[in-house]
């Protein structure tokens, strides 16, 4: 409850009782000892004045990130030209095997981790990665790689805190946890007169884990830890097939991740207090006592004085300072949702590559419009009056990737993809195509063991997740000034002599703000 200070107001020749002399100054230097909670805080008179927050007092951004070219090609087959990658690349190779693995770099010593120091915070961790897969031995890494149809991908990522596996961010999961070991039989190679345990027989295993040979996926998490060293890592795991040996086994699958970031956003709790409680004290005046300078105002209303003057964390409760007393640091929230009951007109345009503009994008559309938002300020999020991180997340919804006409008897293949990325326009009109951003969806059967759905394979039902995190510290000039952000689409057909790629788009949603004050 709030408190009234002081408890009582002495008139003009009023005797002065010691105990009532003393709840007057003891009662408020108790209560700043106690801390000041909630209560003791006039939110109106607070947040009606200027309240200067120090950066970083509400939140620590951490970020890493690899933007890696797919290098898209045509001709001879070829899917991508990227499998042959050299030592030092950011392309990050996915075993098959059943076990977590850290998604490092060709040179075998970056990862998807970020070390933080906290306090006793909470923890928003964004993840996202995008792969592509082909059927076949490492062995063939040396020579452009097509995705087969029936590639049996079992994929997953998930997230990690200080080591421990985060169940519930496992993507493709059919289960949770994992089930116990035991020996597995590849059903395909067991003879029928054979004797063995049918209940080891894992068959279920193929329907665990992302199948789709080109695919982005998302990770959201939050949590919150206590004061100390803690570190979040992106993993993944490519599990075996039982219909099919692995790649090291010269079969299986090879699976490559290419663009992939993650940004953990420490929302600041509470930390130790240094110097331990407040020391606010005023002597008591017994009976006798000759009412002085010294124990009136240099003992009992200047340590007061002194105190609320140069109000320190630890004359504060934990959460004391809550939304209605200070400004907000979340700057421009901008939203556009679309929510088309069926998918929007066919895109067919050709994608101009990796982190370029050019007229092959076409800004993803749908009944209420384009999607994409414009800047709060004046027409723009204007960064250079508030520096800080830009943060941009989507989804959109992809149900259908086919070929604009038949070839070779199919309407489909899996080197038909979609693509879809970010891009913010200045006020001065220069539009950037963000690459780390960009995701591709390849048309895909939802089920790789059923032949019969061939020529339909071309409505996919895909979401495609997409995100951009820029820190207004890395940008000079026009560019602090973002008047728009939208989200395009394109197209991709691996193979020549074809016709064109058909992709619609149908839902999707665009949250674009910023964060003042918070830097990488």
């Amino acid at each position: 409850m709030a408190h009234t200070l002081p408890p009582k107001r002495f008139r003009d020749g009023e005797p002065v009782d010691p105990d009532a002399f003393n709840q007057v100054f003891q009662e408020t230097a108790t209560k700043l000892a106690a801390r000041l909670n909630e209560h003791d805080i006039d939110a109106a008179t607070l947040k009606a004045e200027p309240v200067a927050v120090a950066d970083g007092a509400y939140y620590a951004a951490h970020y890493v990130a690899k933007a890696s070219d797919p290098n898209l090609t045509r001709g001879g087959g070829a899917f991508y030209a990227e499998p042959d990658s050299t030592a030092g690349d950011d392309v990050a190779v996915i075993s098959e095997q059943g076990q977590w693995q850290s998604l490092l770099d060709q040179n075998g010593t970056d990862k998807m981790s970020l070390t933080m120091t906290t306090g006793e915070d909470t923890l928003v961790i964004i993840g996202q990665a995008q792969h592509f897969a082909w059927y076949g031995a490492d062995a063939n890494l040396d020579d452009d790689a097509t995705p087969s149809f029936n590639t049996p991908l079992r994929i997953q990522y998930a997230l990690k805190v200080d080591d421990l596996v985060i169940d519930y961010t496992v993507t493709g999961a059919f289960f949770f946890p994992d089930p116990p070991p035991q020996e597995w039989y590849r059903a395909e190679n067991i003879p029928s007169e054979a004797d063995f345990d049918y209940r080891h027989v894992f068959y279920i295993q193929d329907t665990i884990g992302t199948n789709n040979a080109v695919m982005p996926v998302a990770l959201f998490y939050s949590v919150p830890v206590i004061a100390g060293s803690h570190t979040v890592e992106m993993c993944t795991r490519g599990l075996p097939s039982l219909k099919y040996k692995t790649a090291e086994e010269g079969d299986g699958v090879t699976i490559q991740a290419f663009n992939r970031q993650m940004l953990v956003l420490r929302i600041r709790g509470g930390a130790a207090y240094a110097g331990g409680v407040p020391d606010t004290t005023v002597p008591a005046v017994d009976d006798g006592d000759t009412l002085t300078l010294s124990n009136v105002f240099i003992n009992g209303q200047y340590a007061i004085k002194n105190t609320l003057n140069t109000v320190q964390p630890k004359n504060i409760e934990r959460g004391a300072l809550r939304n209605e007393h200070l400004p907000s640091l979340v700057y421009g929230p901008k939203t556009k949702i679309l929510t088309d009951a069926s998918p929007t007109a066919i895109v067919d345009s050709v994608y101009p590559g990796y982190g370029t503009d050019g007229a092959g994008w076409v800004t993803v559309t749908g009944a209420l419009g384009n999607l994409e938002v414009t800047g709060p300020t004046t027409g723009e999020w204007d960064l250079a009056a508030n520096p800080g991180l830009f943060v941009v997340i989507v989804n959109v919804q992809v149900p259908y990737i086919k070929w604009a006409a038949a070839w070779g008897g199919s309407f489909t293949d899996l080197r038909a993809l979609g693509i879809l990325a970010i891009a913010t326009t200045t006020t001065a009109g220069t539009r950037t195509v963000h690459g780390i951003s960009e995701a591709y969806v390849n048309a895909h059967n939802p089920d790789p063991y059923t032949t019969a759905g061939v020529d339909a394979m071309h409505n996919i039902e895909v979401d495609v997740p997409l995100m951009l995190v820029i820190d207004s510290d890395d940008l000079v000039g026009a560019a602090l000034h973002i008047a728009k952000v939208e989200v395009l689409v394109s197209t991709w057909n691996g193979v020549d002599g074809t016709a064109a790629v058909d992709v619609k788009t149908q839902r999707g949603g665009l949250c674009a703000f910023g964060l003042k004050g918070v830097h990488l």
